[in-house]
């Protein structure tokens, strides 16, 4: 099995997920700022539905869900480096 880089991977979603969240949620910057007057926000249902369906049809059509749990699992920062 091929290694891929994560980092790389995680830059072009942190990327994506970024946009999404300007185009559907209003939302500038996904960064942790330390403020609840900017970390926290108010969204409609609508519009979180339209960012998941969009989050949702970008991972579908990159074949994201094609990898096997093991390569993900060198992505996801909460459960540390293996």
């Amino acid at each position: 099995m091929t290694r891929w880089n994560a980092g790389c991977e995680m830059n072009k979603i942190d990327s994506l997920l970024t946009q999404i969240a300007k185009q559907h949620l209003g939302i500038r910057t996904l960064e942790t700022r330390n403020s609840d007057r900017f970390d926290f926000h108010d969204v409609h249902v609508n519009c979180l539905k339209d960012a998941l369906y969009a989050a949702y049809v970008i991972g579908h059509e990159s074949g994201f869900s094609n990898r096997n749990e093991t390569e993900l699992a060198h992505c996801d920062n909460s459960k540390g480096q293996k």
